[in-house]
């Protein structure tokens, strides 16, 4: 809006006498000022225009050094922000169309225009102007903004839209601008859209301002690519839904075990000491059979929840995968084909290969059922390969670096968008009652997240299911001596003190540590040891404590222990960790809390680790 600024006009006349007529018709102006230069040729208009931004041109087309539409045309070139008014003698109709065309503001015809014209006609194109101006100055904000975005008029017609949203469309700009948007924007709150794109599902948040645009109202539509975001969030919380199921199944398993283990026992006790007839032998022995069969379910549960990483080395998957599938075509039906793809010198991966083996086995098994007796195919097909940042944001958790991908693939029966959603959800299951407990598929998702590794699925009813697995590098891995052909890390007759009730537990984990280095005093009593404490505690370097025990469980005897050596290092162990475990051991002064181990290199570096802790901590003291 003109105001009372002062402007720089750039006067470009070679006639004195409309050159003062020019001047008189800008003096006549009372609502802003004008500071005037005056020139007779376009040389020195476009001197003047290179040393200075000038708001408005007066220009006679006619000048001693060029002619008509090109004295425009060079003005425009160098003046791009500048109204330009013509004062010119030659006001044909012609004449005044291709001026305004070319891209002039006004023309004033020298002969006919009084000098009050020639003032008004300078405002009114530096109104224009002021307005062009912050027309393209909005749509180079627009064109910039990483978010996809649409100027739509009153009647839902797109007037503009940025590279942003061309992307997100899927559209060429042709395909969008003057078409009818297909959906409603209206001014409010944020909303979400959906947008299928080159195929693929995409999800927009979109935000919706009035403004003005080219001087009519429009809208003003702001969407924002979310499907990263959702994804990303729909993992986490897939992932710590199973966290959380997986505490409750752990502590239910666990009591469910001590059940069944009394079952079992008292009924096999009860065959061996009396003499029965062969109806009672039979219906103990179901009782027998049905109790075993619980222990393994409960195994299963157990297999879910455990977040122990055992036996990681280097495997070779080309090798894994066709053991697997040579022992899964063994009871494939003849018209199922099962075809193995690996590339050539496929890098070893990070693994447990008991575990990748299980993995395997039960996406293959899956994929034969899902194909069920009709003409089929499972191809499982190795490679490496190297995923840009947008494709790796989606597998949650995993780290930067190249990956080894197996995709199983069946052409079975496929699943909808609502199984997918919850496949990996403990006890979900398609199967019919009593063909599966639907831990499956949560095992294999445990297994993969607990080697930093993800899973993911494609399907589509009627068109079959791809899953792919994403693997680590052994050559990724910084610590490289984690991996086979390694030596056990040793102790140096560090001081152990180790309580369980198992007395078992307790004389395994006394001959390993002793194997290992350590010295090491094991009792299955839990007030034996913190009399022992007592006595000998400048003689002792490290407490493991068992979680469950009678009289003083493990943390009520770390409590009591740090009561008498409060600066002793102490680690609660358990069968399965879980996050209130860990944080009930922290509070009471325990530096670590850690699942039991089975194997003697599991013990090796669980006391590694714990001994690198207290070092850790004696150094933070000083």
């Amino acid at each position: 809006m003109i105001s009372s600024s002062v402007y720089r006009v750039l006067l470009v006349e070679d006639n004195p006498g409309d050159a003062d007529l020019a001047r008189e018709g800008l003096a006549d102006i009372t609502s802003c000022s004008f500071e005037t230069r005056h020139v007779v040729s376009l040389r020195d208009a476009l001197q003047a225009l290179s040393k200075e931004k000038v708001d408005a041109v007066v220009l006679d087309l006619n000048l001693p050094d060029s002619q008509g539409l090109e004295t425009l045309r060079a003005i425009q070139r160098h003046g791009e922000d500048s109204a330009i008014v013509v004062l010119s003698g030659a006001a044909t109709h012609d004449m005044v169309i291709e001026t305004l065309r070319t891209g002039a503001m006004d023309f004033v015809d020298k002969n006919a225009a009084p000098a009050q014209l020639i003032g008004r006609a300078v405002v009114s194109a530096l109104r224009r102007n002021e307005a062009f101006e912050l027309h393209r100055q909005t749509e180079r904000l627009v064109s910039v903004n990483p978010d996809a975005m649409l100027v739509v008029d009153s009647k839902n017609v797109v007037q503009f839209v940025n590279e942003a949203a061309l992307t997100l469309f899927g559209k060429e700009r042709h395909e969008l601008v003057g078409q009818t948007l297909f959906f409603s924007v209206r001014e409010g709150r944020t909303t979400e859209i959906e947008v299928i794109s080159k195929r693929e599902t995409r999800f927009g948040e979109m935000n919706v301002v009035d403004i003005s645009w080219n001087g009519a109202p429009a809208i003003l539509a702001s969407v924002r690519d979310v499907t990263r975001q959702r994804i990303l969030t729909s993992q986490l919380q897939q992932s710590q839904k199973l966290q959380a199921l997986g505490t409750l199944a752990a502590g239910i398993a666990h009591d469910l075990n001590n059940i069944l283990n009394v079952v079992v026992g008292n009924a096999q006790l009860a065959k061996m000491q009396s003499d029965m007839g062969q109806s009672t032998e039979d219906t103990i022995a179901s009782v027998v059979d049905a109790g075993n069969k619980g222990r393994e379910f409960v195994s299963r549960i157990l297999d879910f929840t455990r977040k122990r990483q055992s036996s990681l080395g280097a495997v070779d998957l080309e090798a894994t995968v066709n053991e697997v599938a040579n022992l899964v075509r063994t009871g494939v039906p003849l018209a199922v084909k099962l075809n193995v793809r690996c590339e050539e010198k496929l890098p070893k991966i990070y693994a447990d290969p008991v575990q990748i083996n299980q993995v395997i086995l039960n996406l293959c098994s899956n994929a034969v059922q899902a194909i069920g007796d009709a003409p089929g195919q499972v191809d499982l097909v190795c490679e490496l390969v190297s995923m840009g940042a947008e494709e790796r944001s989606e597998l949650f958790g995993v780290s930067e670096g190249p990956l080894v991908r197996l995709t199983v693939k069946d052409t079975g029966a496929g699943m909808s968008k609502e199984v997918q959603e919850q496949i990996f959800n403990p006890f979900f299951t398609t199967k019919v009652q009593g063909r599966g407990t639907g831990l499956g598929l949560a095992i294999v998702h445990n297994i993969m997240e607990n080697h930093g590794g993800a899973i993911t699925v494609q399907s589509e009813l009627g068109k079959g299911t791809a899953f792919k697995l994403y693997f680590r590098l052994v050559t990724d891995l910084a610590d490289l001596d984690t991996i086979e052909g390694r030596s056990m890390p040793m102790g140096t007759a560090q001081r152990v003190v180790y309580v369980d009730d198992d007395e078992a537990l307790a004389r395994i984990v006394r001959n390993q540590l002793r194997l290992l280095g350590y010295e090491i005093m094991a009792f299955t009593n839990s007030q034996d040891c913190l009399d022992y404490v007592r006595v000998k505690n400048d003689e002792v370097d490290l407490l493991i404590a068992d979680y469950s025990m009678p009289y003083l469980d493990g943390i009520s005897l770390i409590r009591e222990v740090l009561l008498v050596r409060p600066d002793l290092p102490a680690v609660l162990a358990s069968s399965v960790v879980r996050p209130e475990d860990i944080e009930a051991a922290k509070e009471v002064g325990a530096i670590d809390c850690v699942c039991k181990p089975f194997t003697i290199e599991e013990m090796a570096d669980s006391m590694a680790k714990i001994f690198e802790l207290v070092e850790a901590r004696n150094a933070v003291r000083g």
